[in-house]
């Protein structure tokens, strides 16, 4: 009796440490799901924003933090009748962000309708509660670029486009954890208006800098990057989204917890 005592103890013990292991990861974990960061300025793909000059050699760069988040705004027709630019938002890799070519790359968004209000809104997660989301890891670039004409005709075109004639292509570098943003010498804040409202974008004008080999990055069909509003006609209120976003993680979560606590009490109970 002593002996087969002792055993269901030792066994008890064991498994008490197995549940609580998975316990503690659930705790740990659960913090690098929620949507934290900060919002960036909105970034308007057109030409006429500021930080597409294409008089300058300069490649675009937006300097952003895990966890940081940006909505990239489709163009909306102006009253002065310049014609609206078609275009797709493509992620590629160094190469293709170099050449404006389509080269492994992914659609993540299409500007098509100039009456609604359309956007494509990422995230710079390091961990993504979607499968097969593309994660983004600190010290790495990301490219986006357009090879669309700015025609409806030319949307689908896979070399120069916007890209060469408007230098409509921009580098994300990822910073690493607790970096601090370069110099002030080192990067220009470009104040723009973006369909009327004024906004500020850092955009860097080392040269040098800004032309060194990135971390080339692969994408494939499966790769999904972003969480888009495409072509909507009701402007969401962000931080509803994000806060349901969080909400449901936290229930998630929270389920998971209840279910390993409960399971630790069977187990316990079973060996009294």
């Amino acid at each position: 009796m002593i002996i087969k005592k002792s055993n269901n103890t030792i066994e008890l013990l064991f498994y008490n440490t197995i549940l609580f292991t998975i316990l503690n990861f659930l705790l740990i974990t659960k913090q690098s799901f929620l949507v934290g960061g900060k919002r960036l300025e909105d970034l308007s793909w057109d030409p006429q924003s500021g930080i597409f000059n294409k008089n300058s050699n300069i490649e675009p760069v937006i300097q952003v933090h895990i966890m940081d988040r940006i909505k990239i705004n489709c163009p909306k027709a102006r009253e002065n009748d310049r014609k609206y630019k078609y275009s797709k938002l493509y992620a590629v890799s160094r190469e293709g962000f170099e050449k404006c070519s389509l080269l492994n790359s992914k659609i993540i968004g299409t500007c098509k309708n100039p009456n609604l209000n359309s956007s494509i809104n990422i995230v710079f997660r390091e961990v993504s509660p979607l499968a097969g989301a593309l994660v983004f890891k600190p010290g790495e670039d990301y490219y986006l670029i357009s090879t669309s004409t700015g025609t409806l005709e030319g949307i689908d075109n896979s070399e120069g486009g916007l890209c060469s004639t408007d230098n409509m292509k921009v580098k994300f570098e990822i910073q690493e954890k607790n970096e601090q943003p370069k110099s002030e010498e080192a990067q220009k804040i470009i104040e723009n208006k973006y369909v009327g409202n004024n906004q500020n974008i850092v955009k860097n004008f080392n040269e040098n800098n800004s032309m060194a080999a990135g971390v080339l990055q692969s994408f494939n069909d499966d790769t999904a990057i972003v969480y888009r509003i495409n072509n909507a006609d009701v402007e969401y209120n962000e931080d509803e989204i994000y806060s349901f976003i969080n909400s449901t993680i936290k229930i998630s979560y929270n389920y998971h917890i209840i279910l390993v606590i409960l399971f630790i009490s069977v187990i316990s109970c079973n060996f009294i």
